[in-house]
């Protein structure tokens, strides 16, 4: 390796991937037929997101050093990115066949096996295989993780995460991992190990997408908190037991309309609470950028909708008309959740 690609490589570690594609680019303008620098360009290209770019750059690669496994590996890490997971495979294979005692060639038909479909199996053989050729290596117990992960066995998963982060306490994607494998109700505990990976790699786009999957999980739980406080308002108010005070409505309602409202704020403040010094700051910023998803517009007549059944007299039918809107919504984002899962 010359002065130049050491140059280019140390920017590349340090994620400079904008100013190693700069030097890149004029250095394959000089020289077009050396094949490693196309390997280092579809690297920073990954760095920065573009798969497509990353394609043709290792399939470049491949063209010129067609025996080389890293060409092949690096097309197959581009195909993952531009969610062709067939294609992936295909590449991630030819790379093994090329060089079968390579561990990141194993680790790389395991990650890509883990998104196509039907090869679960081969994927977690690729992975415990990566594993025995590098035991010293946390992305090989990473991507084992991944695998164990996929297939159900949240605690084979966690125990190789947890190798990983033995070997490599800063390794920002087994941090993600694990993070994601915690998920469910504790939304606080998650939370920090996004951010935590994110402390360890601040350009993880994986990171930074799974850190904006928080918000949404906070507000579907809002709510759901307030349509069954609008489902019971509702019937309350329809079907009757409530005797109305003099104005109009009865104690049964304010008292759910304060545990609903209450409930909600609670939960959300308990959340809150447990977010690191910084984070809510940052988590409010990215709200703003992503209002346009309409939650505070759903939240905001979520609450309008309980307040008028509780305390409008005879409001039952407005409330069964946003009820009805509540769960038409609920409906349409879980069809759409399922076929994109499908797909």
């Amino acid at each position: 390796m010359d002065a130049a690609s050491e140059r280019i490589s140390r920017l590349l570690e340090v994620g400079r991937f904008a100013d190693a594609r700069s030097e890149l680019q004029a250095a394959i303008a000089r020289d077009p037929d050396t094949a490693e620098l196309h390997g280092l360009l579809a690297r920073a290209l990954l760095g920065l997101g573009d798969a497509p770019g990353a394609l043709a750059a290792a399939s470049r690669l491949v063209k010129l050093a067609p025996d080389d496994e890293w060409g092949h590996r690096l097309r197959s890490i581009a195909l993952v990115r531009a969610d062709r997971p067939q294609e992936a495979l295909a590449a991630a294979a030819e790379a093994v066949r090329r060089a079968p005692f390579s561990w990141q060639a194993h680790m790389q038909r395991a990650q890509a096996g883990v998104d196509a479909a039907g090869h679960l199996h081969d994927a977690l053989q690729a992975a415990q295989r990566a594993v025995e050729l590098a035991p010293d290596q946390p992305d090989a117990h990473n991507v084992l993780g991944l695998v164990h992960a996929k297939e159900g066995e949240d605690e084979l998963a966690r125990a190789a995460y947890l190798r990983a982060l033995e070997l490599a306490p800063g390794h920002s994607a087994a941090r993600n991992n694990l993070a994601v494998l915690d998920g469910g109700l504790r939304l606080g505990r998650q939370t920090r190990g996004f951010l935590a990976a994110l402390r360890a790699d601040p350009q993880s786009q994986v990171v930074h997408d799974n850190l904006d999957a928080f918000l949404p999980a906070l507000f579907v739980r809002v709510w759901l908190a307030l349509g069954v406080g609008l489902v019971v308002a509702v019937v309350v108010t329809t079907v009757g037991g409530d005797e109305p005070s003099a104005h109009g409505t009865g104690p049964t309602t304010y008292a759910i309309l304060a545990v609903t409202l209450l409930g909600c704020s609670g939960y959300a403040f308990s959340v809150a609470r447990h977010l690191p010094s910084g984070v809510l700051r940052e988590l409010w910023r990215r709200r703003h950028r992503t209002f346009v998803t309409g939650w505070d517009v759903v939240t905001v007549l979520l609450v309008a909708a309980l307040a008028v059944v509780c305390v409008v007299p005879e409001a039952g039918a407005v409330g069964f008309h946003s009820l009805r809107f509540f769960l038409l919504g609920l409906g349409i984002r879980a069809a759409v959740r399922s076929m994109r899962r499908r797909w």
